[in-house]
């Protein structure tokens, strides 16, 4: 015989409310208490079925229509003195016709989450040790009336750490509404013993024990443009809703070496100074809570050059997959150096585009302007490559050049027009990409 121990019913109850289950050790018959009056069912035993609680008083309790858009729950603590012969429900949510949502105990010692077709949408990597107390809590979000998202984690013993967890990605909640609950089997095939004490259900995650951690909120200030050798203050805020900030911390995503010194790294403000023109920082706020979850947030610090600017020795981003040629570390470096030994060479090209897209050292404004790119080809043939300035992600002029057969490194420059002149408001957030194709 498998016997199966839940600790801790509660239903259509406040959380911690005190709740008394009791079954007859052979007919399955349940008597328990929901909103304070007493529902007996003396119909439903179905062999030693367990708990067995249907009518008016659950539908209400966990009805989906009722709940609109709220979260139900369910939660059990339990324990197997053996593998059952045959898997059995363990506990099931069922409308008249279908069981909507259930948990199912294998011969492999696993639980099985099944849907309302009774499919089975997980089935636990975690194989239950005999006489173990373990906990299951199962819930669901429901999106809209009547669909929703359906959530499961195993716990052992006490723990707030899961052993695991499934997360439907689809709505796979029936939308009827539940009209019975059942603790125990569903047929009356098989043997199962059940002890009840304590279970609980209810419309709020406070009744499923402690919440998941909620990371902090992290803002830093605007990016910035500043002048040589300037004092640059960065300010941030960081707010945690259940709990404390522990901690904070300023640091440079770029550059990774030879950045300046920070002043007041771990707080929430801090300093620094910037460096010669042309000088691109890119510097990160973490925050940390008191149980050790963090967040960040990025902000751009710019010193416009009035003089020619290289691309930053940033990796490159865009279409297809580019090898790096040199010993440079980088692809913005490859190209942002005189060295014909270095340089970014696109996959072979077909009708299908292949770019690479860099970004600009901070520039000043500019009257007029001209983009010089050193091109060539790995062998004879025609090839058409296209030059593109972004302003952020905002395309600003195009221009289209043929390579016409050049193993040798050309190098090809293009006029920013008036239009483009005039159209430009940050000339410090500036990007060029090349693309190829055939």
């Amino acid at each position: 015989m498998t016997i199966l121990r839940s600790n801790n019913f509660e239903a259509g109850v406040a959380a911690g409310t005190a709740i008394d289950s009791t079954v007859s050790a052979t007919g399955g018959n349940a008597f328990t208490y929901f909103n304070g009056a007493p529902v007996y069912s003396a119909t439903h035993s179905r062999g030693a079925l367990g708990l067995d609680c249907s009518g008016n008083a659950v539908a209400a309790a966990v009805g989906w229509a009722g709940l609109g858009t709220k979260t139900f729950q369910f939660r059990s603590d339990f324990r197997i003195a053996a593998a059952p012969s045959t898997t059995i429900q363990t506990f099931t949510a069922r409308n008249a016709s279908n069981y909507i949502i259930g948990l199912n105990l294998n011969t492999a010692r696993k639980l099985q989450v099944a849907h309302w077709a009774g499919a089975v949408l997980y089935t636990t990597t975690t194989t239950l040790a005999v006489d173990t107390w373990y906990r299951w809590e199962l819930w669901g979000e429901v999106t809209t009336a009547g669909a929703g998202i359906l959530h499961f984690a195993l716990f052992l013993g006490d723990s707030t750490t899961p052993l695991e967890t499934f997360d439907t990605t689809t709505a796979d909640l029936q939308s009827t509404n539940i009209t019975e609950t059942r603790i125990g089997k569903h047929s009356t095939s098989g043997t199962l013993s059940l002890i009840i004490d304590n279970f609980a259900m209810g419309d709020t995650a406070a009744a499923l024990g402690p919440a998941a951690n909620v990371p902090p909120t992290v803002s830093v200030g605007a990016s910035q443009n500043v002048a040589a050798g300037a004092t640059v203050s960065l300010t941030s805020t960081a707010t945690d809703v259940d709990g404390t900030v522990a901690s904070r911390a300023w640091s440079f995503d770029y550059p990774t070496t030879g950045a300046p010194t920070l002043t007041g790294a771990s707080s929430a403000n801090a300093s620094f100074t910037a460096g010669a023109a042309g000088s691109y920082y890119v510097l990160r706020h973490t925050a940390t809570d008191d149980t050790g979850a963090s967040s960040s947030a990025t902000t751009e610090i710019r010193v416009p050059a009035s003089g020619s600017v290289r691309p930053v020795a940033l990796n490159a981003t865009g279409v297809g997959t580019w090898t790096r040629a040199g010993s440079a570390a980088t692809d913005g470096a490859a190209v942002a150096d005189e060295l014909s030994t270095t340089y970014n060479e696109s996959p072979s090209v077909s009708s299908t585009e292949a770019t690479r897209r860099y970004r600009l050292a901070p520039s000043a404004a500019r009257s007029a302007a001209q983009i010089a790119v050193d091109l060539s080809q790995d062998s004879t043939g025609t090839l058409t490559a296209t030059v593109r300035l972004y302003e952020g992600t905002t395309l600003r002029q195009t221009w289209t050049v043929t390579t016409a057969g050049d193993t040798s490194i050309v190098s090809r420059t293009v006029t920013l027009s008036p239009a483009t002149i005039a159209a430009i408001t940050d000339w410090a957030n500036l990007y060029v990409e090349v693309g190829a194709a055939s």
